[in-house]
């Protein structure tokens, strides 16, 4: 009598949706906390599937989002792991960090700025201008190689 109880229980919670793709129900996750450095308030992550989403969403967000991609043979891989360092005009070290996704996104004002990304012993360098208004979204892309 009790597992036809329990059948019955577990049958209705299916009916009704409350089982099954409870991970497509689930809501995005949020961003990790902002972290500082500085004087810049930054994030970085993007990793699992939910934070890719919650990256993706948020990135209008920031004045400066940067990508990190390997090119590969298929499809193109995100990459965690990259180490970055961003540089004002004046030369100024404003970042220095190892990114933990393929994310970084970065509130910093208006300007010009100098990016330099390492992956697996590869660098790649970039020169950004951040308006003043909207957000500049870079992708730094390493080749199949790396």
């Amino acid at each position: 009598m009790r597992r036809v109880a329990i059948a019955a229980f577990f049958g209705s919670l299916l009916a009704a949706g409350g089982i099954g793709c409870a991970a497509a129900q689930m809501p995005a996750q949020h961003l990790p906390p902002e972290q500082h450095q500085n004087g810049i308030a930054y994030v970085t992550g993007g990793q699992l599937q939910t934070r890719w989403d919650a990256f993706e969403k948020a990135a209008d967000r920031f004045p400066l989002a940067l990508e990190f991609v390997r090119r590969a043979p298929h499809r193109d891989l995100y990459l965690p792991g990259a180490h970055v360092t961003l540089r004002d005009a004046g030369g100024k070290k404003l970042l220095d960090v190892e990114v933990n996704g393929p994310f970084l996104l970065a509130r910093v004002p208006p300007g010009e700025y100098k990016v330099t990304a390492t992956y697996a012993g590869h660098t790649e360098k970039r020169s950004i201008r951040v308006k003043q208004s909207g957000n500049d979204r870079v992708l730094i892309e390493w080749p199949q190689a790396a």
